[in-house]
C-alpha cells in the first residue's frame, strides 16, 4: 500500500510540474515557465490543439509564454486567430496586403499611423486600426511598397462616411496611380471639396478609375471632379457616381488623355450662373467613351452643356433607346441650359479631326425634367459627327443644328464630315421631331452664314410618328429655323444651302 500511495504522490508532483498547459491555467496570463523540452500534444491552449504543432517563441493570446520561447520551434505560425492581435511596442500588428491588392481605407475609425498597413485586419480579424484613415495615405503606401502598383489594385472606403478635409483630414486633389480603382463597401460613402477651384480626383496614368462614390463640389465651389490628363486612356474607367455641384467642369478631359465611362454614372449642376459649365468637357486631342452596358448614364441641368468636345478631341456614344426613349435609353443627356452635346472641332480640310460618333442615345427634356433649355445637338462646320439611331427631342430650340464655324479658317462651312443619314444602306434612323414631343425650331436646322451649295446628309431619319423617311416619300415642313415653328427642316443664313432627307423631300 506504501508503495502504491508513493506512486500516486510521484505521478500527482509529475503532474504539477506541466508549466499550465494542463487546461487549469489559460494563456491569457503566464504561464508559470518553460514548457520543457517535451513538445504539447494533444492538449489544449484555452481551447485550441497544438497536437503536435511545437510553441516556439509566439505569443499565446498576445501574451508571452513568461517571456522564453517553448524551447523548440512554432514554424512561424500562431496557435489561433483566437489568440488575439499580437501586442508589439504598444501598437497592434497589422496584417500585410498581399494580391488581390486590396486596400482598406476608414474615414471614421481608421488609423494613418506609422504601422497600419490597410489590411483593415490584425490576426485575420477585421481592426479599424489596420485600415487607413485617408485615400491620400493609402496612395502614400501603396506607392512605397509597389510602383507602379500592381494590376488589380483597389482603395476600398468603408460606409457611411464622408471623406473631406474637416471630415477626416484628407488632402485635394488627389492623384489616383496606375492600376488602381478607388471604391467604396457598406454604405454610401461622399467625397467633398469646398475649397475654391481645387479639384478632387486626377487620373493620369492607364488603369486607374473611381466607382461607387458621391462626389460633391458643394454647392459650385470646388473646381472638377475629376480630370483625365495625358498618360490615361480607355481603360480609365468610372462607373456608378454620382457627380453634382462643381463649379468647373464636372469632368474634364485635356492633353491626349482618354476616359471610360461605364454603368450608372450621373452628372449634373456642374458651373454657376456666372461660369457656365459642362458636364462633360473633352479639349485638345482626348477621348471620351461612353459606353454603358446596363445601367444608364444620365447627364443632366449643367449650366452650358451635357458634353462638350473641342479641339480636336472626339467623342464616342454606344448606348440603346430601349422601348420607351427618352427613360428607358441607357444614354440620357437631359435639361442642359445651352445644348446637350456640342461639337466644334477645329476644321482641318487637309487633316480632318476624328470622328465623333453618337449611336442609341436620347438627347433633350427626359421623364420627369422639364425639355432641354437650348439645342440638342450643336455641330459646328469642318467637325465629324455620325449620329445614329438616336432620340433627338423635347429641346426647347432645335433637335440638331449645324452652323458655321466661329473663326475664318478654311473649312468652316464645311458639311462634308456630318453624316446624319448616309444612304439607303445605312439610314441615320434618329427621331428628329415629332407632334407629341416636338423640338422648338426644327427638327433639323442648317445654318450657315458663308457657304454656297452646300449640302447636309440627313436620310432615312424619323420626323413624326407616321412620317419614316426609310420607307416613304413624304413631304417636309420647311422653314427658317425660327423658335416656336416646330417645322421638320430649316434652312438659316444662305437659302443655297440643303438638307438631303431622302427618301422625304423639303
Amino acid at each position: 500500500m506504501s508503495r502504491i500511495r508513493l506512486g500516486l504522490v510521484t505521478l500527482v508532483l509529475l503532474c504539477a510540474c506541466g508549466g499550465g498547459d494542463d487546461g487549469t491555467v489559460q494563456d491569457g496570463s503566464a504561464e508559470a515557465g518553460q514548457d520543457g523540452t517535451p513538445n504539447d500534444t494533444g492538449v489544449n491552449d484555452t481551447g485550441v490543439n497544438d497536437t503536435g504543432v511545437n510553441d516556439t517563441g509566439v505569443n499565446d493570446t498576445g501574451v508571452n509564454d513568461t517571456g522564453t520561447s517553448d524551447g523548440s520551434s512554432d514554424g512561424g505560425i500562431m496557435d489561433a486567430p483566437s489568440d488575439g492581435p499580437i501586442i508589439v511596442d504598444g501598437g497592434i500588428v497589422c496584417d500585410s496586403v498581399i494580391s488581390p491588392w486590396h486596400y482598406v481605407v476608414d474615414p471614421v475609425n481608421g488609423s494613418d499611423a506609422v504601422n497600419s498597413t490597410g489590411s483593415g485586419t490584425s490576426g485575420n480579424n477585421k481592426t479599424a486600426a489596420c485600415a487607413f484613415k485617408t485615400i491620400t495615405n493609402a496612395i502614400v503606401k501603396i506607392l512605397a511598397a509597389n510602383n507602379p502598383p500592381n494590376a488589380g489594385t483597389q482603395i476600398i472606403v468603408f460606409g457611411p462616411s464622408t471623406v473631406s478635409l474637416a471630415a477626416n483630414g484628407e488632402t485635394f486633389p488627389i492623384n489616383v496611380p496606375k492600376n488602381t480603382l478607388v471604391t467604396s463597401s457598406g454604405g454610401t460613402v461622399k467625397v467633398a471639396v469646398a475649397a475654391a477651384n481645387v479639384d478632387m480626383f486626377k487620373l493620369a496614368q492607364t488603369g486607374s478609375g473611381l466607382d461607387s462614390l458621391t462626389l460633391d463640389g458643394t454647392s459650385n465651389a470646388a473646381g472638377h471632379a475629376v480630370t483625365a490628363a495625358t498618360g490615361t486612356d480607355t481603360t480609365d474607367k468610372l462607373t456608378n457616381l454620382i457627380v453634382s455641384s462643381f463649379g468647373n467642369d464636372c469632368v474634364g478631359l485635356s492633353g491626349t488623355g482618354a476616359l471610360t465611362v461605364g454603368d450608372n454614372v450621373k452628372v449634373s449642376a456642374c458651373g454657376t450662373n456666372n461660369a457656365r459649365r459642362s458636364g462633360f468637357h473633352a479639349t485638345d486631342g482626348s477621348y471620351l467613351a461612353i459606353k454603358p452596358p446596363n445601367t444608364a448614364v444620365v447627364i443632366a441641368t449643367n449650366t452650358l452643356h451635357g458634353i462638350q468636345i473641342q479641339g480636336t478631341a472626339h467623342l464616342d456614344v454606344t448606348s440603346t433607346l430601349g422601348n420607351s426613349p427618352p427613360g428607358t435609353a441607357l444614354v440620357q443627356v437631359d435639361a442642359n441650359a445651352a445644348s446637350g452635346v456640342f461639337i466644334q472641332q477645329i476644321p482641318n480640310p487637309n487633316n480632318p479631326p476624328p470622328l465623333n460618333t453618337i449611336d442609341g442615345a436620347a438627347i433633350g427634356g427626359s421623364t420627369g425634367i422639364a425639355n432641354s433649355l437650348g439645342e440638342g445637338i450643336a455641330v459646328f462646320g469642318g467637325s465629324q459627327l455620325k449620329l445614329r439611331s438616336s432620340w433627338v427631342l423635347k429641346n426647347l430650340s432645335n433637335g440638331v443644328i449645324v452652323s458655321t464655324y466661329p473663326q475664318v479658317v478654311n473649312g468652316a462651312s464645311d458639311t462634308v464630315g456630318i453624316d446624319l443619314g448616309f444612304s439607303s444602306n445605312d439610314w441615320g434612323k434618329n427621331r428628329v421631331q415629332d407632334q407629341n414631343s416636338s423640338n422648338g425650331a426644327a427638327g433639323i436646322c442648317l445654318n450657315l452664314t458663308v457657304a454656297l451649295n452646300a449640302t447636309l446628309a440627313a436620310r432615312g431619319n424619323y420626323f413624326a410618328t407616321n412620317i419614316d423617311c426609310t420607307s416613304m416619300n413624304t413631304a417636309l415642313s420647311k422653314g427658317i429655323c425660327a423658335s416656336g415653328a416646330k417645322q421638320h427642316v430649316g434652312i438659316s443664313g444662305s437659302q443655297m444651302n440643303s438638307i438631303v432627307t431622302f427618301m422625304c423631300t423639303n
